[in-house]
């Protein structure tokens, strides 16, 4: 690729391969021409199986909640799950334990109004569900 400036020309690059981002467009500016992008065909799922059958088999409700907010666990993917509401600055406001087939009730009326991180782990301590929760009153 050459840049012609005046009366001089200069190589500013001798990769033969296909030009794409900044100098393509400089490319375009420079001669008013447009080069054919060879874009693959990708499939990408933004989703993983895991996280859809973790958001599948445990359901967070009502949100934003007013007096109770529950927690449903279905099947038996997991046992021993810890709960855990913390504000944004990261204070833990409540904790709790809770296994497969087993729906938690959390009383919101002495957590303040706004909006949480509810995470909820397993038993080696890992996150397998975290969801923003709003209070309301």
């Amino acid at each position: 690729l050459y840049i012609v400036s005046g009366e001089r020309a200069e190589v500013i690059g001798e990769d033969t391969g296909p030009i794409n981002g900044y100098a393509r467009s400089v490319y375009y500016l420079v001669t008013g021409e447009k080069i054919e992008m060879d874009l693959p065909d990708i499939n990408i799922d933004l989703r993983s199986s895991a996280s859809s059958s973790v958001d599948d088999e445990i359901r967070i409700f009502p949100n934003p909640a007013r007096n109770i907010l529950q927690i449903d666990v279905v099947g038996t993917g997991y046992e021993d799950l810890t709960i855990r509401l913390v504000n944004p600055d990261g204070a833990e406001l409540y904790a709790a334990s809770m296994s497969a087939n087993e729906l938690l009730q959390i009383n919101t009326n002495d957590i303040p109004p706004g909006m949480y991180v509810l995470n909820i782990t397993d038993n080696n301590n890992q996150i397998i569900k975290s969801e923003k929760v709003v209070i309301l009153k």
